[in-house]
């Protein structure tokens, strides 16, 4: 089993705010999991819904350039 991670650890992976995690939470933006009263996410879990949250095309380095004004004119 893989250690679960705490609200304040995954902010910091994330790079966000615990105020803008817990949101999240209460929205059900995210998933998480409830131990008694404490806050846990999963890491497998987490790296799923991030991977939802891509892009299409983000991972092939090309994205959002299609039509932008090239730099070097």
């Amino acid at each position: 089993m893989e250690p679960l991670l705490t609200p304040r650890q995954v902010a910091h992976l994330l790079g966000l705010p615990v105020a803008t995690l817990y949101t999240w939470v209460y929205r059900r933006q995210i998933p998480f999991q409830k131990l008694g009263r404490s806050l846990r996410f999963s890491p497998r879990a987490l790296s799923a819904w991030l991977a939802r949250q891509a892009w299409p095309g983000a991972s092939e380095g090309g994205a959002g350039t299609e039509g932008a004004p090239s730099k070097n004119r």
